[in-house]
């Protein structure tokens, strides 16, 4: 078990979560960023709301000495802010162009490959390759939206955690 979570319940932090639902979230939040991609996820996932985890992670942070924990719970954290709220539509659209990105990284050869451009031309010229481009386009535009805020998102938990953690 983590020392920080042994120090729950001595630190004098003014919290509202007890030590247990703490370390309970935290751990249960460690797991979902697991299985996570880093890319856009959908907030249904989290194994609670997002304001209940930043208070859970804040509280961690606080109660530990240890720099690399500190540090880990500052990045999970910081991860929070790729959590959205999705539609159906919108899960779709994440799916298809993850698909399409994975699908042009296997058919693209790498800069070095001697003759590249002549084996772009037929690869550009197989309909699987413009499938994939249209679609990486089509998703494309609801993933720029989906990003609208991350930033400020981002940077209000950084924030957050520079005033409330140190």
């Amino acid at each position: 078990m983590l020392q920080w979570f042994r120090n729950l319940g001595r630190k004098a932090v003014k919290n509202d979560l007890s030590p247990s639902e703490v370390e309970r979230l935290v751990t249960d939040f460690a797991a979902v960023l697991e299985q996570s991609d880093g890319f856009l996820q959908d907030a249904a996932n989290l194994p609670a709301p997002k304001e209940v985890l930043v208070r859970a992670l804040i509280i961690a942070g606080r109660s530990t000495a240890d720099p690399e924990q500190r540090d880990a719970l500052k990045a999970a954290l910081l991860t929070l802010s790729s959590f959205r709220v999705l539609q159906p539509g919108e899960i779709e659209a994440l799916r298809t162009h993850k698909a399409a990105k994975a699908l042009l990284a296997m058919i693209t050869p790498p800069a070095d490959v001697p003759g590249r451009d002549e084996l772009m031309m037929h690869i550009g010229a197989s309909e699987q390759f413009r499938e994939a481009v249209r679609t990486l386009s089509e998703s494309s535009k609801v993933v720029l939206r989906l990003q609208t805020g991350l930033k400020e998102e981002l940077q209000g938990y950084n924030a957050q955690w520079d005033a409330e953690v140190g």
